[in-house]
């Protein structure tokens, strides 16, 4: 619970709703909405109304490391009564800051800290008071995660990949969905199983393997020197799918094998980024087919 001092043995409480934080889809972000319970010490009928403002921060444990994310407006003024009523604040996050925390966090808790401004008039003499106040409040991984989601944009995988026609593309969207929500809880080897299934269409729909086999095999033919530099665009491309796919199968592995194979986020991240950019160029390829 937040305090503030208004004086005279008065006080303001602002106590967070369970669900305190909501996301929801805007241009080039989110809008994000914090809702409470506002309180008083005393009823005070007469008292001028309160207009609430404040700033957001984000840590990733109470009070350490405070990265500012933005301001927060009341949505109305205030008149609060002891018994306590409901009061929302509204706020902007962008992508590119959505991102970050999820960089941040890392499928981590979450700690938010947020300075509260009060502004009321009040005296005889029309006068403008401010008063302050701050506290730290807590969002689970869970919590966060289903908040991100619902606005899809905090993978940090910037490629957008567009839906187009044909059942097999939407599944392997949907194993691309899979692993960056994965990801999101920081579910490393499941994460890149679900990218390895969407790039099986890649595979499949290319024969990429079939393609890379050809390459090798007239190479070995060729005394050329740097006979590599006479390779396609598309049989380049071919050498990247199969290297993703190869460097994903690691993760499929169980036992002492699979002990070897060990990724960090930030080569998973990378892994399924690139996966994501070969499901958009198949899908740039089969809408000029």
């Amino acid at each position: 619970m937040l305090t503030i001092e208004l004086g005279n043995d008065d006080r303001l409480y602002i106590e967070p709703d369970r669900t305190l934080l909501s996301l929801y889809p805007a241009v080039a972000g989110a809008h994000l909405s914090m809702r409470c319970q506002v309180s008083r010490q005393a009823d005070a009928p007469d008292a001028s109304p309160f207009q609430v403002s404040g700033l957001l921060y984000v840590c990733r444990r109470p009070g350490q490391e405070l990265r500012l994310l933005g301001p927060l407006h009341g949505s109305h003024p205030i008149s609060p009564a002891v018994r306590s009523g409901a009061f929302e604040m509204a706020g902007f996050v962008s992508d590119e800051q959505l991102r970050v925390i999820e960089e941040l966090r890392r499928g981590d808790e979450l700690w938010f800290h947020i300075a509260i401004t009060v502004a009321s008039v009040e005296g005889l003499t029309p006068k403008l008071m401010m008063r302050h106040g701050s506290g730290s409040f807590h969002v689970g991984a869970g919590e966060w995660s289903t908040q991100v989601q619902r606005v899809d944009a905090g993978a940090f995988i910037e490629v957008l990949v567009p839906m187009v026609a044909g059942a097999d593309y939407s599944l392997a969207w949907q194993d691309l969905r899979e692993a960056r929500t994965l990801l999101h809880n920081n579910e490393i080897k499941p994460a890149l199983i679900a990218a390895r299934r969407a790039l099986e269409l890649v595979r499949k729909s290319e024969k990429t393997l079939a393609t890379v086999k050809a390459v090798r095999r007239r190479e070995a033919a060729d005394p050329t020197p740097r006979v590599e530099e006479k390779r396609t665009v598309a049989e380049r491309f071919a050498f990247i799918a199969e290297a993703l796919f190869a460097a994903q199968s690691g993760a499929a592995h169980r036992g002492e094998l699979g002990r070897q194979f060990e990724y960090s986020r930030a080569e998973a991240t990378a892994l399924i980024a690139g996966t994501a950019g070969m499901l958009a160029r198949l899908a740039e390829q089969r809408r000029r087919a």
